[in-house]
């Protein structure tokens, strides 16, 4: 039985600040929150962010129940044991667990594949860093007989006496869950002009029309908190509304309400007027900041030759656009022309619900100068 202490007491919140903006958590019952760490990563194509929630257990359990219970307390599948995968995410872990006066062993999501005969983390299938100096094993290197039975712990005394070590999954240990966040934009706090241009044309239905104004609401979100930036918003089918104007004096909470409240107009795909339009509002208030614009449709606009123009058009004019197409029948060709041939600006999704799911690197890739 593994042996710790764990001061629960008063509870030191440690939150990781993105870009100055602090994200607060409750507790779970069985669980206590650590903190909040948010990295960047190159993945794919592109620069892209990523955000995860760790807390730690206040019991002692098998690595496979462990697993188990870090599903099953967040709801959530691809909640999984902590899988250390850098040198800033392996100390951030060891600064909470000091701060918290934790001794003892913590399981980690390391296991070892006995086909490939190498240490992997369960929760991403990457493999292990050989023996780097921020996360030493016992004995200098994991162990060379290994088996399928073995696990990966931290001996963990205090942040600057920690080790990795491999031990039977049936042993008792703390364990800390690692649960991702793909429900937040993350915010500018560079200035910039974003005109969001939301496809409303029949295709869409009701419905899904309501989905994707909740993302835009949410996307927006991450520019209003910065009030120097501005945003617009035109929605469109076969004609264009201009819901939120460039040049708008509106607070945060009312262009969420603007946003929410657009009347779905449910006709055809005039993608090319939604665009001429925002590049018309761009233009016409410009000023010397980046210079942006976002279109989500569900298919192939009308004429394809005017939303090229439309797009060249935004081009000369150096305004950056990004395309993003739901459902499977939009045009992957017209996207990437949407986005001036810069495949980091389009993103594809099967559905509506999967908006969620590109919030974050979206509004990280719209702030950024070098995307």
């Amino acid at each position: 039985m593994a042996t710790a202490t764990l001061v629960l007491a008063i509870l030191i919140v440690i939150v990781s600040e993105i870009h100055g903006n602090s994200i607060h958590q409750r507790n779970i019952e069985g669980f206590v929150y650590l903190g909040s760490l948010g990295q960047k990563s190159n993945k794919a194509r592109a620069v892209e962010y990523d955000e995860f929630n760790y807390y730690i257990s206040t019991r002692a359990d098998t690595w496979s129940d462990a697993r188990r219970q870090c599903k099953l307390a967040f709801g959530d599948n691809s909640a999984n044991i902590v899988a250390l995968e850098s040198e800033e995410e392996s100390n951030f872990v060891n600064d909470l667990l000091d701060l918290n006066a934790f001794v003892g062993s913590v399981w980690t999501s390391g296991t070892y594949d006995t086909s490939a005969k190498v240490w992997r983390w369960d929760s991403t299938g990457t493999k292990f860093p050989n023996s780097p100096s921020w996360a030493p094993w016992k004995g200098g290197a994991p162990p060379t007989s290994a088996n399928g039975l073995l696990r990966v712990a931290l001996n963990f005394i205090n942040k600057y006496s920690v080790e990795w070590q491999a031990q039977m999954y049936t042993a008792s240990a703390f364990y800390v869950c690692e649960v991702p966040r793909v429900d937040i934009p993350v915010p500018c706090y560079d200035t910039n002009d974003l005109a969001i241009v939301l496809d409303s044309s029949g295709s869409i239905g009701a419905l899904n029309f309501e989905v994707a104004k909740e993302f835009v609401a949410k996307l927006a979100s991450a520019f209003t908190l910065h009030d120097q930036s501005r945003l617009s918003l035109i929605v469109y089918s076969s004609f264009v509304s201009t819901v939120i104007p460039l040049n708008n004096n509106l607070t945060p909470a009312e262009i969420d309400s603007a946003i929410l409240n657009a009347f779905y107009q449910g006709y055809s795909t005039a993608t090319d007027l939604g665009i001429d339009t925002a590049v018309s509002q761009l233009i016409s208030n410009e000023r010397s900041v980046p210079r942006n614009i976002v279109v989500l449709t569900d298919g192939y606009s009308d004429n394809w030759y005017l939303t090229a123009e439309a797009a060249s058009n935004a081009a000369n004019h150096k305004i950056r656009s990004f395309s993003v197409g739901i459902t499977p029948y939009v045009s992957e060709q017209e996207l990437l022309t949407i986005a001036l041939g810069n495949q980091n600006r389009v993103f594809t999704l099967d559905t509506f619900d999967d908006l969620i799911r590109i919030l974050t690197p979206l509004s990280l890739r719209i702030c950024s100068l070098t995307v």
